[in-house]
């Protein structure tokens, strides 16, 4: 009894090892280059957000990739805008505590600012 147990255990973990060893197709995975940034450049992101406070967009200047979305928080005590200097897109007021989101849809950099507090500029880069 104790001998047939043993060549059924046997026989199940042989039948195991050979299922596992068989998974594979054979062939190493192709792997996949990463996507290299440019040297001293970090990669363009989907998504990029800019703090407004102290009467400043923080950070002033961002990178998203063609695309992406940019999303403004206000976080002053006051309202401000988001207007970029060619017209192409307009906030209207960002009340304290509210959001504003626009999508770049488009390659290119893109100046901004406040309407309201005119020094208060950013630039968009959308590559």
């Amino acid at each position: 009894m104790k001998k047939t147990l043993w060549l059924l255990l046997i026989a199940v973990l042989l039948v195991a090892f050979i299922a596992v060893a068989g998974c594979g197709s054979g062939r190493p995975a192709k792997k996949t280059a990463p996507r290299k940034a440019e040297p001293g450049k970090a990669p363009a992101k989907m998504s990029v957000s800019v703090e407004i406070s102290d009467f400043a967009m923080n950070p002033d200047n961002v990178t998203v990739s063609k695309g992406g979305k940019v999303t403004w928080t206000n976080k002053d005590s006051v309202v401000h805008t988001v207007t970029a200097d060619n017209g192409e897109f307009d906030s209207d007021q960002i009340d304290p505590g509210k959001t504003w989101s626009h999508t770049f849809d488009t390659a290119g950099t893109f100046g901004y600012h406040c309407t309201i507090h005119p020094s208060m500029a950013g630039t968009v880069v959308a590559e």
